[in-house]
């Protein structure tokens, strides 16, 4: 899909800057940039040969995006937002699916404000700000990666996905939220891990 797409792409980006951010030096760094980089010069480039227009791809793709039904349902979501909702407690969970007639918002952010009101989003965020603390702080140990990642790929799709209900966000945030980091590290060089 054009959301998971751009999810990964713009959370690979999110990632490598962190990794340099972090790690300038790091040969592992070093290598996946260059990996990147080359994967993506590949990729322009046999799609070039194969003809396609990366000019007109994009204009079709975007004229697609506006063309999207969830900009009607994020409308339906505001318009009901100014007229019926609490904006301390909200409409209640599955409200945003109950105005939409069984589907979802396909936006986690506005879901779970018109959801669970003002009170209730900012525990959320509270909660995907210390995940993403959390993520920061494992960002050097290579094992790492792939759930770091993760959830960098699930923040950016939160804004094009109802992902609030689904197992596997939460999955993600448990595992990168554990332990304290300090005992994960001690823990981790005690059984002979190396940094990056």
């Amino acid at each position: 899909s054009r959301g998971f797409a751009l999810a990964f792409s713009i959370s690979t980006v999110i990632l490598i800057v962190a990794l340099l951010a972090k790690r300038r030096h790091s040969v592992f760094v070093k290598r996946l940039v260059g990996a990147i980089t080359i994967l993506a010069i590949i990729t322009i480039g046999l799609t070039s040969l194969m003809g396609y227009d990366f000019l007109s791809m994009l204009e079709k793709r975007a004229k697609l995006a506006s063309q999207s039904p969830r900009y009607a349902m994020w409308h339906w979501i505001l318009s009901e937002m100014t007229e019926t909702w609490n904006p301390l407690i909200g409409a209640g969970l599955r409200g945003a699916e109950e105005i939409l007639e069984g589907t979802y918002s396909h936006n986690s952010y506005l879901g779970v404000l018109f959801e669970t009101g003002l009170v209730g989003f900012l525990i959320w965020t509270f909660l995907i700000g210390y995940t993403t603390l959390c993520a920061l702080r494992r960002i050097k140990y290579q094992e790492w990666l792939p759930w770091v990642h993760a959830w960098f790929v699930l923040m950016v799709m939160f804004a094009f996905f109802s992902l609030v209900y689904h197992p596997f966000t939460w999955l993600v945030a448990g595992i990168l939220t554990a332990s304290p980091f300090g005992q994960q590290k001690e823990a981790y060089l005690a059984i002979g891990g190396n940094k990056l």
